[in-house]
C-alpha cells in the first residue's frame, strides 16, 4: 500500500529538514511514497526552491504564519506544534491513503515502513509511546509523543480533532 509522508518545517528548521529528506530518500523505499507534504511555518522561497530541486513529490501546504522559535516549549514552539496538527488533520482531509506524520528533525536509518501498519489491521491511528515518560510545563504526564503518528483513514478525524483541542486547552 502507498502511502503519503507529512512534516513541518520554517527556516531555523530547514537544515534539519534537508538531512531528513536525504536519510529518507537514501534509506527508505520512497517508491511507495506519493506524496511528502510539507506544512509551511515560515519558509522563505529560496529555502523552497532548494528543497523542490532537490527532491522528488514534495508539496507544500501553507499556514499563513511565519513561525520563530528558540528553545523547545517556548510560546512559539507551542504554536508551531498547534499548526503541524492542525495542517494534518487539513492534509488528511484532503487525501486518502494513510499519511504518516514525522518529525523534521528526525534522521531515517531503514526502511521504517516495517514497524507501522498501513491498514492490514485496519488501525485507524497509531502512536508512538514514549520509554520514559515526559511532563508539559503544567505538569500533565506525557505518555506518547507526536514525532512519528500514522493516520490510516477517516475515523481518526474524531482523533485528531479532540487532539486539536487538547492542545489549544494547554495554552
Amino acid at each position: 500500500m502507498n502511502y503519503n509522508l507529512f512534516l513541518i518545517l520554517n527556516d531555523g528548521y530547514i537544515e534539519l529538514g534537508i538531512v531528513f529528506l536525504n536519510s529518507l530518500f537514501k534509506n527508505s523505499n520512497t517508491k511507495r511514497i506519493n506524496n511528502i507534504f510539507i506544512g509551511d511555518i515560515g519558509l522563505c522561497e529560496e529555502n523552497k526552491e532548494k528543497i523542490k530541486k532537490n527532491f522528488s513529490k514534495i508539496t507544500f501546504v501553507n499556514s499563513g504564519k511565519n513561525i520563530k522559535f528558540k528553545n523547545t516549549h517556548d510560546d512559539n514552539w507551542i504554536e508551531s506544534i498547534t499548526y503541524k496538527t492542525k495542517l494534518l488533520l487539513h492534509v488528511v482531509k484532503n487525501n486518502n491513503t494513510p499519511i504518516i506524520m514525522l518529525d523534521s528533525d528526525m534522521f531515517v536509518v531503514d526502511n521504517f515502513l516495517d514497524y507501522i501498519d498501513l491498514g492490514v489491521k485496519k488501525y485507524d491511528i497509531q502512536v508512538c509511546k514514549r520509554e520514559v515518560k515526559s511532563f508539559r510545563k503544567d505538569k500533565i504526564i506525557l505518555e506518547y509523543i507526536a514525532s512519528f503518528f500514522v493516520i490510516n483513514n477517516s475515523n481518526g478525524f474524531d482523533f485528531m480533532n479532540k487532539w486539536i483541542d487538547e492542545i489549544n486547552n494547554m495554552n
